[in-house]
């Protein structure tokens, strides 16, 4: 996969969690579903990394 797909990947989660955190401050969310779902990104977030490594660690586009 090439490093900027990588990149696209890592910001949609960055994204994601932001958006998560907004609607738990905003009390749209419980904080018990905040943290789930904030869970659920995790594999995502092990499948960037593993990504990356195959990439040889490289963030660059």
């Amino acid at each position: 996969m090439k490093n900027k797909n990588i990149i696209k990947l890592e910001s949609n989660l960055d994204s994601t969690r932001f958006l998560l955190a907004k609607l738990a401050k905003e009390k749209a969310i419980t904080f018990e579903e905040y943290n789930r779902l904030l869970d659920s990104t995790l594999p995502i977030q092990n499948v960037i990394i593993a990504l990356k490594e195959e990439n040889g660690g490289k963030d660059n586009a």
